[in-house]
């Protein structure tokens, strides 16, 4: 076991850490479209997708990274490495995207109407909803960053 943590380059543990961080924004969103508040019912199967897929894609680069290939094969495996980290980033950022777009109009009007309206909207049910979409967005956030550093390190320790 400690042979398999001294095996790991910084680019593996940086792309494991943004796993784990874009697992947890995921279930936020989902919680944040599931729970009832203002956003029941507001998830994006896009979304749900993109986020799948930026999970499987880092996780592919944690796997593929733990075996030794020779030749050409090494070329590829290599190359697959590069655009799964690539590709996963990419699809983070585009998932927090659309969460933003998609909650954006929810939270103006939950925190930004006028003082007649505010007691209506501003129920404990919406401000929870509220405090887990922008805690998600913070999670989407962290994780792609944390994945877009981890591209500029080398999967496989030399």
């Amino acid at each position: 076991m400690l042979n398999f943590i001294k095996k790991q380059s910084v680019g593996i543990y940086l792309t494991a850490a943004a796993v784990l961080i874009g697992l947890v924004a995921f279930i936020l969103y989902i919680i944040n479209g599931s729970v009832s508040g203002y956003f029941q019912g507001t998830n994006e199967t896009a979304a749900v997708v993109m986020s799948v897929f930026a999970l499987i894609s880092l996780c592919g680069v944690i796997a593929l990274s733990q075996f030794k290939f020779h030749g050409i094969i090494e070329i590829v495996v290599k190359c697959a490495i590069g655009i799964l980290r690539v590709l996963g980033v990419i699809l983070l950022i585009s998932t927090l995207m659309l969460f933003i777009s998609s909650r954006a109009e929810g939270l103006a009007f939950i925190f930004g109407s006028n003082a007649d309206v505010i007691a209506e909207v501003q129920t404990p049910a919406n401000m929870s909803s509220a405090g887990v979409a922008i805690t998600g967005f913070a999670f989407y956030g962290i994780a792609w960053l944390v994945g877009l550093v981890g591209c500029f390190f080398k999967a496989v320790k030399q």
